[in-house]
């Protein structure tokens, strides 16, 4: 199959959404981080509300360890007052929730306390793959450059192959441009046993927004080219957002890969494919990777969608 063909197959539904909020195309009004996931959202106001027993019901209510994540993904974007989750720690020590969502605060902004908090929670809850993903969390932002990140990535996997300790995992290995070569090889390696219609396909487009970052070539494109990368995402794109099996049912995951693949798409000038996933992707915008192309903002996607719309007609017409 050539790579066009590759990226040419149709969803099996285009009626399918990433998450729950998704408007007709051109209609985005504000990026909503939360992703219109309401127990993300519930989860969240319980913990700034200081309600121990709210968050609970939430999180046994999520219906996934995905979603799980989620909820505190976005719970630590909102940075709860560091004294309520202190409070919380001292009053309910032997249960994993408060440690798990004040590890993940100390994690994602890189505060003292946070390996301690996961690995505590990770004892109390062992069949938990949270703690252990946000370990990966907290050796990336913390720059501990001998945390055991393949150790935390395999507890985190054997109990679920969760999206973003993938990510996690990557951005540690190329964190600097001497392992550039490690982070690619791993995205590869992924997207090489990982299900056709995964949203894991796309550890290979961030691989290669990575590469771009840590090089800053002159010509993007023919960087990528030259370690193979430009044909990567196509084959990728091929075997997930564009594969029949891509999003069976909304998730955070199916929405990071389908921003993932827009913005690595228009940079590899495939602007008619970008197009399609921009259209698909309605009001469920993430910040990263819209961020580098400018500030994460309403205006800077609307910018985005325009040049694809413009872009992707013609070369889809050069191509017809």
């Amino acid at each position: 199959m050539s790579l066009r063909a590759a990226v040419d197959v149709k969803p099996a539904s285009p009626a399918h959404a990433p998450v729950s909020v998704s408007p007709p195309p051109g209609s985005l009004a504000i990026i909503v981080p939360s992703l219109g996931h309401s127990w993300a959202e519930r989860f969240s106001q319980a913990v700034l509300d200081t309600d121990l027993v709210g968050s609970l019901e939430v999180y046994g209510e999520a219906p996934s360890w995905e979603d799980r994540w989620f909820c505190l993904e976005f719970t630590a974007m909102n940075e709860p007052p560091s004294d309520l989750l202190d409070s919380w720690c001292q009053s309910w020590d032997a249960h994993v929730l408060p440690f798990l969502v004040r590890g993940s605060v100390r994690a994602r902004t890189g505060q003292a306390g946070a390996v301690e908090d996961l690995e505590y929670a990770a004892s109390l809850d062992p069949t938990n793959p949270i703690p252990w993903g946000q370990l990966l969390v907290a050796a990336r932002t913390m720059g501990h450059p001998g945390a055991d990140i393949e150790r935390f990535l395999a507890e985190t996997v054997s109990r679920s192959a969760l999206y973003q300790p993938h990510v996690e995992f990557l951005l540690a290995l190329g964190s600097d441009s001497t392992r550039t070569d490690l982070m690619i090889d791993f995205a590869r390696s992924v997207s090489e046993v990982v299900p056709a219609g995964s949203p894991l396909h796309a550890l290979v487009p961030i691989a290669a927004l990575e590469s771009m970052i840590l090089h800053q070539p002159d010509d993007h494109i023919e960087h990528l080219r030259a370690n193979g990368l430009f044909d990567d995402v196509l084959m990728a794109a091929g075997q997930s957002v564009f594969h029949p099996g891509f999003i069976a049912e909304p998730s955070v995951p199916a929405a990071k890969a389908m921003n993932t693949f827009v913005v690595a798409l228009s940079i590899l000038g495939q602007d008619d494919l970008g197009l399609l996933l921009a259209d698909r992707i309605g009001s469920a915008v993430t910040d990263w990777p819209l961020s580098l192309l400018g500030s994460p903002t309403v205006s800077t996607w609307q910018t985005l969608h325009d040049r694809l719309r413009d872009k992707g007609h013609q070369v889809a017409a050069s191509r017809s």
